[in-house]
């Protein structure tokens, strides 16, 4: 969601609007179907190919354009740090 942020108003707009469907579906309602509900959270799936592009193409882009958005941001530490994460493993 962090991403909705960098997104301009049309395609935020877009990409919210099951979040706003279902919104509207329980105002009007009072509740939520279980159907609705189901659809709304089913799984997306991506076809292999798209995946393996993401990994070799997609993952390197998203790392480097983050940790410059970071650093911008005034973040010192590495992105993937585990500061509270037990130190005796």
């Amino acid at each position: 969601m962090f991403g909705l942020g960098l997104t301009d108003e049309k395609n935020r707009q877009r990409l919210l609007a099951g979040f706003t469907e279902m919104g509207r579906y329980y105002a009007k309602t009072g509740c939520f179907d279980r159907q609705t509900v189901d659809r709304f959270a089913a799984p997306e799936y991506m076809p292999e190919k798209q995946i393996r592009m993401f990994r070799l193409i997609g993952r390197p882009v998203q790392r480097a354009f983050m940790g410059r958005m970071a650093k911008e941001m005034g973040c010192r530490e590495r992105l993937d740090a585990r500061p509270f994460q037990d130190q005796a493993r």
